[in-house]
């Protein structure tokens, strides 16, 4: 890889979805993330694998940074400005967490 195309997707988790399972039995969880800002622009992270095993239990109200997540297809219907995922808890960073 190459780290001068990195790039890290920050938000707090400001909704989290029941555990759901894949077409092929693996579980996941979608992550709700938002700048807080006023508009209130938000983005889908969905946590497979690893990142789902290790972060399941991350509380909403989560600051978090998103090192180089996976871009998906957002369902026309999204009112997320993007859908994103990640596999590996490594590339997810816990910030703060809010009280």
């Amino acid at each position: 890889e190459d780290p001068s195309k990195d790039w890290v997707l920050a938000g707090v988790i400001v909704r989290k979805s029941t555990t759901k399972k894949s077409q092929k039995g693996n579980q996941f969880m979608i992550w709700t993330l938002s700048d807080l800002k006023d508009d209130l622009k938000t983005v889908s992270m969905f946590l497979f694998r690893k990142a789902y095993n290790e972060l399941w239990k991350t509380p909403q109200g989560t600051a978090v940074a998103i090192l180089n997540p996976n871009v998906l297809d957002k369902s026309q219907n999204s009112v997320d400005q993007a859908c994103l995922s990640v596999e590996n808890s490594d590339r997810v960073m816990i910030l703060c967490q809010s009280k």
